[in-house]
């Protein structure tokens, strides 16, 4: 439940209500109802999320550690 009492399902219901609507019936649509790019869906939503959780600079760069995800490959060896 998030601060205003409601559970994602209300949020997501509420939504759905409000996005545009399109032949695809996606969730997170462009403004005309089309499939957005991924870039632009970051630089959107993602990114802006991420700035108000306090977790990345409005630049998108880390404040904490390491922007890679625990678990994915640097291209480096760990050391034994």
């Amino acid at each position: 439940m998030s601060g205003n009492g409601l559970t994602i399902g209300d949020t997501l219901r509420e939504w759905k209500l409000q996005c545009p609507k399109g032949t695809e019936n996606l969730v997170f649509p462009t403004g005309v109802g089309t499939v957005d790019y991924l870039a632009n869906f970051m630089h959107r939503y993602v990114q802006p999320a991420q700035v108000a959780a306090g977790v990345v600079d409005s630049k998108g760069k880390a404040k904490y550690g390491t922007s890679t995800p625990p678990g994915a490959s640097t291209g480096r060896q760990m050391a034994a």
